[in-house]
């Protein structure tokens, strides 16, 4: 997270930044960026001070780890290819079963309902131009 922050920051410093009061371009991606670095590095920062019940530092999740960031890269894919309620549908059920206390049912229901509501909301309010289904 630190690291996508502080590139989006970087990249999104080379367009015009503006003010508050004007805005330009690159200001909503270098503010994003930074708040994403500083959460990172806050996380970062905690999980190396967390310890175990025995005293030694806790081993990281890779489950979760590997399920969130295939989760991600697969809403791209998804995404491009097929649109916004199986890439939402296909993250969401991802990310879920790398909590190892999800079933796959809850998993399923859980990605359902998150599609309904990203078609609720980026489809029919925000009018978002992202198709809800394609096949490309």
């Amino acid at each position: 997270m630190f690291a996508i922050g502080v590139a989006v920051s970087y990249q999104g410093s080379s367009y015009q930044i503006g003010t508050l009061e004007v805005m330009g371009p690159g200001f909503f991606p270098v503010v994003l960026g930074v708040a994403l670095a500083l959460v990172g590095a806050a996380i970062a920062i905690n999980g190396l001070r967390t310890q175990t019940t025995s005293g030694t530092v806790a081993q990281p999740e890779w489950r979760g780890w590997i399920a969130i960031v295939t989760g991600v890269l697969a809403f791209a894919i998804v995404g491009k290819h097929l649109g916004l309620a199986p890439a939402s549908f296909s993250v969401v059920l991802i990310s879920a079963l790398g909590d190892r206390q999800n079933t796959l049912k809850d998993a399923l229901v859980l990605a359902l309902g998150i599609v309904v509501v990203c078609i609720l909301l980026f489809s029919v309010a925000l009018k978002v131009e992202f198709p809800v289904f394609s096949w490309q």
